[in-house]
């Protein structure tokens, strides 16, 4: 999980670097060719030169058109790594070396593998990661913590790793999950809710198709599309569980639109 969370954040960082050099490159093309860097002088000169001069366009201003279109392409792509960055923060576990060191001024637990550079800088940016616990410090050896308590220690980053979970669940855009599940295969909808509902550690596929309804064998198209390409679900061993956005999801779906329509026995798979 660290490896594909690391890709996701590299990713990032890299789409931020290359929208700053188009913001750059975008400003001293509108100096070079309007006087001034500003968006709305850009918007009057056009407006200008089109009731004014004879030729409709020039090179200056499609140069200034493609790399406004060029922007607008990386900041998309920003926004989708984003949210597939929050999407498996959700989840956020560290590759602990199950050690702690204690160096009297403070205690740190140690990594197996050092953390990308862009992983850590990701974290603090996206998951508020030391703005509200002010005694921790993640760094590229370790997870450090400002006290000569181990257990004091342990409960510090138990408490942070829930703060970074609960940030990342809530800063994905739910809205958007919650509509695109009101669109979906009741089958789908039904076996979140079971999975929403039950007080067991998760699900087998045999028992989401008993408790849904769905009949023997009935689940498998969907349970596994879901598990593969969605956010709601993850496996652990032979059951399926509910991730923290898709408990957020599938509550916001019953405040809104209250339980989905129970499956007849026996559903067959589109």
């Amino acid at each position: 999980m660290i490896d594909e969370i690391s890709e996701r954040a590299k990713e990032f960082q890299h789409l931020k670097d290359k929208r700053s050099e188009l913001e750059e490159e975008l400003k001293e093309a509108r100096s070079g060719t309007l006087g001034s860097d500003s968006a709305e002088t850009e918007e009057k000169a056009k407006e200008f030169f089109s009731n004014a001069s004879i030729d409709e366009s020039s090179e200056s201003f499609k140069e200034l058109e493609n790399l406004e279109k060029e922007l607008e392409e990386v900041n998309e792509r920003i926004e989708d790594r984003r949210e597939k960055f929050l999407n498996k923060a959700s989840e956020l576990k560290f590759p602990l070396e199950h050690k702690i060191e204690n160096k009297e001024e403070y205690i740190e637990f140690p990594f197996k593998e050092k953390l990308d550079t862009a992983l850590i800088t990701t974290i603090r940016e996206l998951l508020d990661a030391e703005s509200s616990h002010g005694d921790i410090e993640i760094k590229s050896k370790g997870i450090v913590v400002a006290t000569d308590d181990e257990e004091e220690a342990m409960e510090e980053v138990m408490d942070w790793l829930d703060h970074l979970r609960e940030t990342a669940s809530h800063r994905i855009d739910k809205n958007e999950y919650v509509s695109k599940l009101r669109n979906r295969d009741n089958k789908i909808q039904n076996m979140l809710f079971e999975l929403y509902k039950t007080d067991k550690e998760g699900m087998k596929k045999s028992e989401l198709e008993e408790a849904t309804g769905a009949g023997k064998g009935n689940l498998r198209g969907v349970l596994y599309q879901v598990a593969n390409n969605d956010p709601y679900l993850k496996k652990e061993g032979q059951k399926f569980q509910l991730t923290n956005l898709g408990e957020d999801v599938v509550e916001e779906y019953e405040k809104r639109y209250g339980s989905p329509e129970p499956l007849s026995g026996g559903d067959k798979d589109e």
